[in-house]
């Protein structure tokens, strides 16, 4: 089974696919968070035959109403199931070991944030959703 992960972002989201297997993931792309979110998702469904999508979630997060919003939407447009998993660190896990040391500075600039970062946490975030269901078998 192919999923297609998501790491939600107001301005940006990032996409991954696992592997036919739906064992391992990789990070896809960065799609720009536009009234044409939807069907840019539609299309990576249909043209990669993604069976399952899982979104990263982020409770207690100002953002979760319009994740909610995006899993409703998805479910709708495409028929297929849509699971959640906790995003929490996905991004400084992304980041890798000198992010992390970046990210917890909080120096006086933000990091510079690499153009793939959210894909890569897309990524995290689906390989935590495989490894969780591979665990329960």
């Amino acid at each position: 089974m192919k999923y297609l992960g998501i790491d939600y972002g107001t301005k940006r989201v990032g996409i991954a696919l696992s592997d036919t297997s739906g064992a391992l993931a990789r990070p896809v792309g960065v799609l720009k968070n536009t009234a044409g979110l939807i069907g840019e998702i539609e299309s990576i469904i249909a043209r990669e035959g993604v069976e399952s999508i899982v979104v990263g979630s982020s409770e207690g997060n100002k953002v979760q109403r319009d994740i909610d919003e995006l899993v409703g939407q998805l479910t709708l447009a495409t028929f297929l199931p849509v699971d959640t998993i906790t995003e929490a660190f996905s991004s400084m896990e992304a980041h890798g070991a000198k992010g992390k040391e970046r990210m917890s500075a909080r120096a006086t600039k933000a990091p510079e944030k690499p153009a793939d970062l959210d894909a890569r946490a897309a990524a995290v975030i689906l390989q935590r959703y495989l490894d969780s269901k591979s665990k329960k078998k």
